[in-house]
């Protein structure tokens, strides 16, 4: 069975050619709306956070 590849760019609504200013800025907006302190009552609040902090750890590294 072969794994999907994901879409970190998607994961954090930009595209292919955004700078690492617009990764950071979509990334820390999304980060707080989904955290799960501001979002107890939600389950899908940790596994989002755990993929927008996926994304935004490829995205911010030149060598990945």
């Amino acid at each position: 069975m072969q794994r999907a590849e994901t879409n970190h760019y998607a994961t954090l609504g930009l595209d292919r050619h955004c700078t690492l200013a617009q990764i950071r800025a979509a990334y820390r907006l999304l980060a707080k709306q989904h955290h799960p302190d501001l979002n107890p009552n939600s389950p899908a609040a940790g596994q989002r956070t755990q993929e927008l902090n996926a994304a935004y750890e490829i995205l911010c590294d030149p060598e990945r």
